[in-house]
């Protein structure tokens, strides 16, 4: 299968949340960088809240980013783009082009921040963590809320108007989207689940997470010739942040989980270094993300991810040719619930074994 170079493609998450949604962003970029003849544009949307990680193609070193799309580790041609429905926090900004750079990533001449995104000021991260938000919702305080907030009461400073103390370019992204030949990434942030409105309110983000609401913050429009192609991604055991951050069925605790499968320890927040909380896979959930992003059909993409953690023996691997039966009994079992074959099954953080 050649993945549709025309299509708008957006990358979500199904659950709640480090899906490995940075990880199956890097791969897509990787594959669509191999089999076409321009490099694909990767934009980010959202907040400085969500962590995304992925290996880094020039030395294999995992990289968290936060504000700057994945894109960045996989080749220095693929440009990048931070869209108008984003909120950027610029020290954190900056961290992550002084940590791109000392890897020897190049990253300002090839990211456009759109003029349009609102800019996380410090007295938005004060108003969250000297609320009881966190403890109401399990929120990371990093002032997302706030920010958007500000920009619904017209209160908000925007990028046109920050004075960036690095060289970074400002500019009307939707018109670079909007007008270009090249493959368009969408890489969004959070899941499904935590939709400001979905089943789980109070207990989530200040924003919703299905593809069309990513998309709609990029100010690209799909046309007949332009399709929107959804990457949905799931877990085998989905994950919330530690604290009231709502319900989670089937929970476990990583000890448990440790006992089905060695090879699994804890698992901590990017953003906050926090224990995550881990449950049973739910497939009620998973269905209504898939229904929630269109449905099942050739526009969607199912990525199950962290797949060695139900099967030992696939970490790692990467060619589907070297998977027994028992294993591809395994993995079935998810496919039949969601209704749909997955076109990816992660294996590692390094590695993922593409279906067709």
């Amino acid at each position: 299968m050649k993945i549709n170079p025309s299509a708008i493609h957006c990358v979500v998450g199904g659950q709640f949340g480090s899906e490995a949604k940075g990880h199956v962003t890097a791969q897509l970029l990787k594959r669509l960088y191999e089999e076409n003849e321009h490099a694909p544009i990767n934009v980010r949307v959202g907040g400085s809240n969500a962590g995304h990680s992925a290996a880094n193609y020039v030395n294999g070193a995992i990289i968290a980013l936060r504000q700057i799309p994945m894109g960045a580790v996989v080749r220095p041609e693929i440009d990048l783009v931070i869209a108008a429905g984003s909120e950027i926090d610029p020290d954190v900004l900056y961290s992550e082009i002084d940590l791109l750079e000392s890897y020897g990533i190049p990253v300002l001449h090839r990211l456009v921040i759109d003029k349009y995104a609102t800019i996380i000021e410090p007295h938005h991260i004060d108003s969250e963590q000297n609320s009881d938000l966190n403890a109401r919702t399990g929120s990371t305080n990093k002032g997302i809320g706030a920010s958007r907030s500000a920009r619904l009461m017209r209160q908000a400073t925007i990028a046109r108007d920050w004075q960036f103390t690095r060289d970074i370019t400002v500019a009307d992204t939707s018109q670079l989207l909007n007008y270009t030949n090249r493959t368009i990434v969408i890489e969004g942030t959070q899941g499904y689940g935590l939709g400001l409105h979905t089943e789980q309110y109070p207990q989530t983000t200040s924003g919703d997470c299905r593809a069309i609401d990513l998309i709609a913050q990029t100010g690209v429009f799909p046309t007949p010739t332009r399709p929107i192609e959804v990457w949905l991604v799931v877990r085998t055991y989905p994950i919330r942040v530690a604290g009231n951050s709502g319900n989670l069925n089937g929970e476990l605790t990583w000890a448990e989980l440790n006992q089905r499968n060695s090879n699994i320890t804890p698992e901590y927040t990017t953003v906050t270094k926090k224990e995550r909380r881990v449950g049973e896979w739910d497939s009620a959930l998973v269905r209504e993300a898939i229904h929630a992003n269109g449905g099942t059909g050739d526009h969607m993409h199912l990525c199950l991810m962290f797949a060695d953690y139900i099967d030992e023996t696939l970490a790692t691997m990467s060619e589907y040719e070297c998977l027994d039966l028992p294993t591809i009994m395994k993995l079935a079992a998810y496919e039949t619930d969601m209704g749909q074959q997955c076109d990816m099954y992660g294996t590692s953080p390094f590695s993922v074994i593409w279906t067709r």
